[in-house]
C-alpha cells in the first residue's frame, strides 16, 4: 500500500514526501519482518493524527510514545493512530485504559472543576477522535506497536518523528506543546521555547509513583493559552 494513499492531508503530505520518498520503503522493510496481524494499528489508520489534523491546522500537541500493544480477545484492535486514544468494539464497550482514565480525572477536576454539568455527554468517549478534530495533534513517536511488546518499533520510526517535530518547531504560527512523563518531556529540545508553548506533566499511567500528573493543570492551561493566543476555545 503506497504511502501516499494512506497520507491524504495536503500540506503534511507536502511537507513530507521527499522524506517519505526516500525513507517509508526501509520503515516498511523493517515491520515485514513481523507478520502484519501482529502489528497495531492497522496499516488505514497509521497517519490518522495528521489527516484529521493538517499540519496548518495544528494549534496543540500531546505526544505519546507508541500506539497501545493491547487488543480485545475478538481481535479487534484498540489503537487507531491517535496518541493515548483507544477504540472500543462497541458502544456497549465503555474499557478506559488506565492512563486514559487519569487524564479524564485531570480535566474534569482542573478544566471543569468536578460540576457534572459542565462534562458533556461524550467526555468518557475513550476515541479522541473529537480532540483531533479541533487542531490538537496526538502524536504517537511511534506509528506502530507489535502486540504484547512496548516500544519495539519506536527505533523503526525516529527520523520520521524527527522529521516531525521539526516541522511543528518551524510553523509560522505558535503552538503548545503537552509533555507527560519522563520520555516525552526530552522532545521539549525540539522546539524553540521563544516561540512555542511546552507544558510538562509526569506520565499519566497510574504506576506513575512520582503522582506529579493530576492536578498538573496542563489541560487547563494549554485551554487558556489557546484562548489567549488564538481566541479560541477546546471542549476536552
Amino acid at each position: 500500500m503506497s504511502w501516499k494513499s494512506l497520507l491524504v492531508a495536503s500540506e503534511w503530505r507536502s511537507k513530507l514526501y521527499n522524506f517519505m520518498e526516500e525513507k517509508y520503503a526501509g520503515i516498511i522493510e523493517q515491520l515485514k519482518k513481523v507478520s502484519e496481524n501482529r502489528i497495531t494499528p492497522g496499516r488505514e489508520d497509521m497517519f490518522n493524527a495528521f489527516n484529521l489534523c493538517d499540519l496548518n491546522q495544528v494549534r496543540i500537541v500531546l505526544i505519546g510514545q507508541d500506539p497501545y500493544h493491547s487488543r480485545k480477545k475478538s481481535g479487534h484492535r484498540v489503537a487507531h493512530g491517535l496518541s493515548f486514544s483507544y477504540l472500543n468494539e462497541s458502544e456497549s464497550d465503555t474499557f478506559i485504559p488506565p492512563s486514559l482514565e487519569n487524564i479524564f480525572k485531570e480535566i474534569k477536576k482542573t478544566v471543569y472543576s468536578n460540576d457534572d454539568s459542565k462534562v458533556h455527554k461524550d467526555f468518557y468517549n475513550t476515541n479522541l477522535t473529537r480532540w483531533a478534530k479541533q487542531n490538537v495533534l496526538l502524536l504517537n513517536v511511534a506509528l506502530t506497536a507489535e502486540y504484547g511488546i512496548a516500544n519495539k518499533h519506536t527505533v523503526y520510526w525516529s527520523s520520521f518523528s524527527q522529521k516531525v517535530l521539526k516541522l511543528l518547531n518551524d510553523k509560522t504560527d505558535p503552538i503548545c506543546i503537552i509533555l507527560l512523563g519522563s520520555e516525552a518531556k526530552k522532545y521539549s529540545e525540539y522546539f524553540d521555547v521563544s516561540k512555542h508553548k511546552i507544558l510538562k506533566a509526569g506520565h499519566p499511567s497510574p504506576l506513575n509513583s512520582n503522582n506529579d500528573f493530576l492536578d498538573s493543570g496542563v489541560f487547563e492551561e494549554a485551554r487558556k493559552w489557546l484562548k489567549i493566543t488564538y481566541n479560541q476555545d477546546i471542549i476536552w
